[in-house]
């Protein structure tokens, strides 16, 4: 009887919804991404499909619940800061492992912080521990953390995931930190790195040893990678996925008219622009940078592309960040104007080519694009190229691959870039608009520079007056929309899709999985 009850139940799961998400093993999420992942390093990472795979892979001091309040994950509760709130000593819990059943020492987290502002060591994020003078062991469970200004929130530096010191290749910290391409050989966070399957095909299965936030209750992760972005929805339709984190906007009708399945809308927690190179002869002067900006609608490019879900950004703030200042306008779209611009400097048709030039020379720039599949973002592309020709400018857009993309950034090679930045909500933006950080592989990739601007950053970074910074932070938001480092273009929200009988989903903006361990399979 016991044999054939086992039976009936198999039944049921296999002619369920949720059936053919289970086995012997227990519940496996099924997802898809555009692209391999490219590195599954904490520190180095960048691109999208890896920074999510970091979520799962990883854990740190103090993570975020779905609330986002920052909760303790590693760490034995909150960390206790000093009275001139320039230190805080935290303790890990005893008992945390990494996934080869080794401890989670204190030597790892030291380590993390060391590899991670190594100027060796190609860190895009090296900025978010720069408020973070020493970490030092003052016992085998409990570090002090020294700040470079005083915090009122120690936990927010504290974020970082925690890389196995035991395990790396090499002592010398290198370039690309490799010790994490596949097969991972340690991590500490909700899964391991199984192997990998047939095809672009990664497997993730439980960790065992996980001792942080709660475990989770789906036993493997299977990440599949496709990369047209329209196919997803098709894989979805057809039972060959349980999850797309990403719906391309044209698609979210058809998913949203189909009951087995629920939409999400969530912030991308990205904003795109295009950037000037000021050291162009001719884009160095503010008033093109300001005439190119009011010549590219986009307002109509958001509603037409992206079923106006997201914000058009005025400045570098987002909506969501303290530093917003409601009272500065996008710039409007006024190509007349811009015309006019343009030919009170001196800019006209000499030749009767369409293209304006200045003493013969055309008025024409290089533009720098990744390479993408996606046919929103090809046709944004496009329009703008098209606007800029009505206004008698010339643009040459030249796409590259991932890598390559990066490496001509770094290094200035472009005119105009379509860039595309992923932040956390509270990210420092001051990289990307002070001076000092102008050079090879530095965030300021148009080479923008403002005394003021990177004065109010300064004092906004240093004060504990929460209201002061904002103030501060609002005045920068004002100074850079006005200067037109940017095309400043939108800050958008994306749309995740998944099937029904996968409950309690609640989506991170930055990582996304953050909150798996609450997710689960049921019927109801």
């Amino acid at each position: 009887m016991k044999i054939l009850a086992f039976v009936v139940v198999l039944l049921v799961l296999f002619t369920s919804g949720w059936g053919q998400n289970w086995n012997e093993e227990g519940f496996e999420l099924r997802y898809l991404e555009q692209s391999v992942p490219k590195r599954i390093d904490p520190i180095t990472v960048h691109d999208i499909t890896s920074v999510r795979i970091t979520e799962l892979l990883f854990g740190a001091l103090y993570s975020t619940d779905r609330s986002m309040a920052r909760i303790p994950e590693f760490a034995d509760g909150d960390p206790r800061l000093s009275s001139d709130s320039k230190s805080a000593t935290v303790k890990l819990k005893p008992g945390i492992q990494f996934s080869d059943g080794t401890p989670i020492r204190v030597s790892d987290i030291i380590f993390t912080w060391k590899a991670a502002t190594n100027p060796n060591s190609y860190s895009p994020n090296r900025q978010s521990y720069k408020n973070i003078a020493s970490i030092m062991a003052l016992d085998s469970s409990t570090i002090r953390v020294e700040f470079k200004h005083p915090v009122s929130d120690p936990r927010k530096y504290l974020m970082f995931f925690i890389i196995p010191k035991s395990v790396f290749l090499s002592p010398e910290i290198d370039g690309d930190l490799t010790y994490c391409r596949e097969p991972v050989p340690s991590s500490g966070g909700y899964y391991i790195f199984d192997k990998k399957g047939t095809g672009q095909e990664f497997l993730f299965k439980r960790n065992t040893h996980y001792k942080g936030k709660a475990k989770p209750t789906i036993e493997r992760i299977r990440m599949n990678v496709h990369t047209d972005i329209l196919g997803h929805v098709d894989n979805l339709r057809n039972g060959l996925a349980d999850l797309i984190p990403f719906v391309p906007p044209a698609k979210v009708p058809v998913i949203k008219q189909d009951s087995r399945f629920k939409i999400e809308l969530y912030d991308a927690n990205q904003f795109d622009f295009i950037a000037f190179n000021l050291e162009n002869e001719f884009l160095k002067f503010q008033e093109v940078r300001q005439a190119i900006n009011m010549a590219f609608n986009r307002k109509e490019i958001l509603a037409s592309f992206y079923n106006d879900d997201g914000d058009l950004m005025s400045g570098p703030f987002p909506p969501t960040h303290s530093g917003f200042n409601p009272q500065v306008e996008p710039w409007p779209y006024d190509p007349h104007m811009a015309q006019t611009m343009l030919k009170n400097m001196g800019f006209e048709d000499s030749d009767g080519d369409g293209i304006l030039d200045y003493n013969g020379k055309p008025l024409e720039f290089y533009m720098l694009t990744p390479l993408s599949r996606n046919p929103d973002y090809s046709s944004v592309i496009s329009s703008f190229v098209e606007q800029m020709r009505n206004i008698g400018i010339r643009i040459t857009t030249h796409e590259f691959f991932s890598d390559a993309f990066q490496s001509k950034v770094a290094n200035g090679e472009f005119d105009l870039v379509y860039y595309t930045l992923k932040v956390t909500q509270d990210a420092d933006y001051s990289p990307f608009f002070t001076s000092d950080q102008i050079g090879p592989g530095l965030k300021n990739i148009g080479h923008y520079s403002n005394p003021l601007v990177d004065s109010l950053f300064t004092i906004a970074n240093q004060t504990q007056d929460f209201q002061k910074r904002v103030e501060l932070y609002k005045e920068v938001h004002k100074i850079i929309h006005d200067d037109c480092p940017y095309v400043f273009l939108w800050y958008l929200k994306y749309h995740a899709a998944y099937i029904r009988e996968l409950k309690n989903v609640s989506i991170d903006p930055f990582y996304f999985f953050t909150t798996i361990e609450e997710w689960f399979y049921s019927e109801d």
